[in-house]
């Protein structure tokens, strides 16, 4: 870099993934789908708190095709489409797998126009687009270059594969016809993908949407904008955001209006300047409600430029319009403490619990168990609960006692059971597999998604884990919002 600056002195510099070896932090930043979505988004938030030097994301892609594919098997790589995808939405994503098979991992890098897009990937690669990529612009990171690594943009337009762009090579260097130095082979020289770009398909929509130069969405509190929450007790205040990026050369306003439960409405203009960024706050309440109640929170706005505006009509409808789906519980009144109730089983509730976190929610809810000490010589246990963390106490070695007839296990750290090899991602994300059964009366996919608040049982960042089990060996973490 010193060579360079000697030799351009009045050009700028930065090195492709340089980090903050000069004057601008160079990033290669291809996310995984270890680390949540939530997390992935808030990656520059550290960074946006100081803005010490402008943040170049040289090179990144949401995601990467290799993310798809399982690691421990050199060569042998599968497709796991549908298990990453079931991350996000549920058993749903098994249901939608048009294939019996895994995908090899070369359809990872192509669409053939016979069998259309992976649905999982389709449908994931869209989300992880939709939530980071807004994100990281609405945190003002500088440069965002995607390099989504499917050839010519796969994904953005319909592909013909194996065409063939090579003439047929002759003694006569000046005939017509491109004249490679190896006329065969698998070069891409030879035959490669042929993009048709007056066929936009597939992810098209999502590239443009989430890359325009004026970007505006529906985000959380502007303080934390990026917070999903979306269940909320009655009378509880709370504040959502419009969020504008204007990446034009030239001021923007938007007139914008917005609706909600009881009658809660407002309007505004919001004038951003070049290159801006703007959080307009908008304050809500929860309405009183003697039960569960959905509601919407209704987004409208308008270009003030007419220019603008005409432009933006020109090409794909500027969008004008969002919402976030609310959910508001009634707010119960405290009760006071009460007898934990007898247990009429010859078999009771018994609870190993060392931390006792697990243990002290039991007693607030007046539910009647015996604590263990240990997990050695149980006697017969119709239901055995496991605390928050206490394998971390004692790791699991071998199966539970034969005595324990149905156990509840809480979370619990990093490799707490012997023949597994785990992490723990902050995930706050969850599906009922068993949609009836008791223990989750009342709730609803929608419930168990985006939940609020943050996980207590990992740490919260993370800046390089350099003994991880399995890929990618050098994890990170940036928040537990998950």
């Amino acid at each position: 870099e010193y060579t360079m600056r000697a030799l351009a002195p009045s050009l700028e510099i930065f090195q492709h993934a340089g980090a903050n070896s000069g004057r601008i932090f160079g990033s290669m930043n291809y996310q995984s789908y270890g680390t949540p979505l939530q997390e992935q988004a808030d990656w520059p938030a550290q960074w946006a708190r100081g803005h010490r030097l402008p943040l170049m994301v040289v090179e990144c892609a949401f995601p990467y095709p290799s993310q798809f594919l399982r690691f421990d098997q050199k060569g042998k790589e599968e497709h796991l489409g549908a298990e990453q995808a079931a991350r996000y939405f549920g058993p749903s994503a098994f249901a939608a797998e048009r294939f019996p098979v895994p995908h090899s991992e070369n359809m990872l890098w192509s669409v053939d126009v016979a069998t259309g897009e992976d649905p999982n990937i389709l449908r994931l690669s869209d989300l992880h687009y939709r939530r980071v990529v807004p994100a990281w612009r609405a945190y003002g990171v500088s440069a965002i270059g995607d390099y989504p690594g499917g050839r010519d943009h796969t994904r953005t337009m319909q592909m013909f594969p194996d065409h063939n762009v090579v003439w047929k090579s002759g003694g006569d260097p000046k005939s017509p016809g491109l004249k490679p130095d190896n006329p065969v082979g698998p070069s891409e020289a030879q035959r490669h993908l042929l993009g048709d770009y007056s066929r936009p398909d597939y992810l098209h929509a999502t590239v443009k949407d989430c890359f325009a130069p004026l970007l505006v969405f529906a985000g959380g509190d502007p303080d934390d904008f990026t917070n999903r929450d979306h269940e909320f007790f009655a009378g509880e205040s709370f504040r959502k955001s419009l969020v504008v990026v204007n990446d034009h050369l030239f001021t923007v306003s938007l007139d914008y209006s917005w609706t909600c439960a009881a009658g809660q409405s407002g309007s505004g203009r919001i004038d951003v300047e070049a290159g801006g960024i703007a959080r307009e706050p908008i304050g809500l309440v929860a309405p009183d409600v003697d039960k569960k109640t959905d509601a919407m929170l209704e987004i409208e706005w308008s270009l003030g430029n007419g220019h603008l505006a005409r432009s933006e009509r020109a090409g794909r409808p500027f969008p004008q319009a969002a919402t976030i789906a609310l959910r508001f519980f009634p707010r119960l009144s405290p009760r006071p403490p009460r007898t934990p109730r007898e247990s009429t089983s010859s078999s009771p509730l018994r609870v190993y619990d060392p931390l006792g976190k697990t243990a002290s929610l039991l007693r607030r809810a007046g539910v009647a168990f015996e604590t263990v000490a240990s997990l050695d010589a149980l006697p017969p246990t119709s239901l055995l609960i496991v605390g928050q963390g206490a394998f971390a106490f004692s790791p699991l070695k071998g199966d539970l006692p034969s005595e324990v007839v149905n156990a509840l296990v809480f979370e619990q750290p990093t490799n707490a059971l012997e023949r597994f090899v785990m992490t723990a991602p902050s995930l706050r994300d969850a599906f009922a597999n068993v949609p009836d059964s008791p223990l989750l009366n009342g709730l609803d996919d929608r419930d168990l998604a985006d939940w609020r608040g943050a996980s207590d049982t990992v740490p919260a960042f993370v800046l390089s884990d350099e003994n991880s089990p399995h890929y990618p060996r050098s994890k990170w973490k940036c928040g537990n919002g998950g």
